[in-house]
């Protein structure tokens, strides 16, 4: 799981919420592909992001390689928070954007 820590909380993504496409679009973020792992009906591909190791799944047939660069991408709506002292997931009402 992605996580990046922020004041008070961390965010996470898991792998599988995470797009990697060699197509550019505008909600997608540049990363370097470090690592392709075949796994039967898609590909689990490892990228760096701002020194950050991260790995998402990219289609068999899309043409990225290692070394190469690649666009990520995810939804907002799949980013996990928690809280940075004690580790227990902070739960989002997703219709009001609220923290409980």
């Amino acid at each position: 799981m992605l996580k990046e820590k922020m004041e008070g909380w961390i965010a996470g993504i898991r792998p599988e919420d995470i797009s990697v496409s060699p197509e550019k679009t505008e909600e997608a973020v540049e990363v370097s592909v470090s690592l392709i792992e075949p796994a039967g009906a898609f590909n689990w591909i490892a990228v760096i992001w701002n020194e950050t190791k991260v790995k998402g799944r990219g289609e068999v047939d899309s043409g990225l390689r290692s070394g190469g660069r690649a666009f990520m991408k995810f939804s907002e709506d799949k980013i996990l928070l928690f809280d940075a002292t004690t580790g227990r997931a902070i739960h989002q009402d997703r219709k009001m954007g609220n923290f409980i």
